[in-house]
Order: structure tokens, then sequence, then C-alpha cells
């Protein structure tokens, strides 16, 4: 009978134990993990934010850059004109525009005559550039989701434990 009692008692101490347990692995485990997976998914938004304005960029490269080119085409043609009445005219003027309507965006020696070659170049150097931040980005992305789903599935298993402590204390408790 005693021996019964002794039983019964460590059984209800054990209870009371995993169902003390529970909740501090809930608290403890997955509260703390939650937080670092807001923190994550903060980064991760960021970095999205990020990819998207560099694509803008790329969009905004490629219009300004057809631009130029236009201006340069119409350039061409005007000297081309030029020619035939004998009279000059003053591409410089429009080397300088196109210079500053770039330049937020692509980089010029002062000296440095834009050409349609050399403006296509340097696009499609800047868009490699561009295309090259956004791969990168993107890993960073990949590998905070990879460590997010980690997490979360970390938690699911805690909160899994925590769960079945709770009720084998609850039933430990009541046997």
């Amino acid at each position: 009978m005693a021996l019964k009692k002794q039983f019964r008692t460590k059984l209800l101490i054990l209870g009371m134990l995993a169902t003390i347990i529970s909740p501090l692995i809930s608290y403890f485990v997955v509260e703390q993990n939650s937080i670092i997976v807001r923190e994550l998914e903060h980064n991760k938004d960021n970095l999205n934010r990020l990819i998207e304005s560099k694509w803008q960029n790329s969009k905004k490269l490629e219009q300004r850059v057809n631009t130029a080119l236009l201006i340069l085409e119409h350039d061409k043609d005007r000297a081309a004109i030029a020619k035939l009445n004998r009279r000059r005219t003053k591409s410089k003027n429009s080397q300088e525009q196109i210079k500053n309507y770039l330049e937020p965006i692509l980089t010029f020696s002062a000296e440095e005559k834009i050409t349609t070659e050399n403006l296509i170049e340097l696009r499609d150097q800047k868009k490699r550039e561009i295309a090259e931040e956004i791969d990168d980005t993107y890993f960073q992305v990949t590998e905070l989701t990879e460590q997010i789903t980690r997490l979360n599935m970390q938690n699911a298993k805690f909160e899994i434990l925590a769960l079945f402590l709770y009720i084998m204390g609850l039933c430990l408790i009541v046997f």
C-alpha cells in the first residue's frame, strides 16, 4: 500500500513537472524563435523591396538610354542636313545634355564623346551589374526563406512537444 502511494506521488510530481515544463517550452523556445522569424521576415521584405528598386532602376536605365540614343540619332540627322546646307551645328551641346540626363545612372569622363556604340556598351554593362546585384540579393532572400522555414518547423516540433507534455502531465496528475 505504501509502495502504491509512493508510486502515485511520483506520478503526480512527474505530471506536475511535465505540466510546468510545457508552457516554459512554449514561451522560451517557441516565442524566441517567433521573434527571430519576424525579424527574418522583415529583412526578407526589405530585400524584396531592394530587388524591386533595382529592377525599376534597370527599367529607368533602359528608358533613359533609349531617349539618349534617339537624341544621338537626331544629332546625326541634323549634322547630315547641315553638311548638305554647308552649315555647322553644335553637337557638343547635345552631348552635354545627354551626359547630364544620364549622369544619375551612367558615369562619363568630361572629355568622353558619347556615341551610339559606347552608350549601348555602357547600358549593357550597367544592366549586367544590376542583374548580378539582383541575383545576389535574391540569393539572400532565398537563404532567409530557408531559415524561416527551418525555424517554423522547429517551432511546430516544440509546440507538439509542449502539448504532449501538457497532456501527459494532466493524465499523470489525474491517474
